[in-house]
């Protein structure tokens, strides 16, 4: 397993991932969804969230903007 730079993603990222993350974000910008956060409102460092967990799941209802933040605290039990 290659060790990967310690660069804000979780332990169990894989680098393989990164194109259902791509897809995700795309299909938000084609169903013209605001890239803002929708727990908190700010519009810098979004991530799509995965409401199923499941990351091939890229329907527009399973798709949830997130600031980085909010994003760490939702799958970390911090908000809800």
């Amino acid at each position: 397993m290659i060790d990967m730079p310690k660069r804000g993603y979780s332990s169990k990222y894989q680098p393989q991932e990164r194109a259902y993350y791509m897809r995700a974000r795309t299909t938000i910008i084609k169903n013209e969804i605001e890239l803002c956060c929708t727990k908190c409102g700010i519009d810098e460092r979004i991530e799509i969230h995965h409401k199923n967990l499941d990351i091939t799941d890229n329907s527009i209802e399973n798709l949830q903007p997130l600031c980085k933040n909010c994003h760490y605290d939702l799958h970390n039990g911090i908000i809800v």
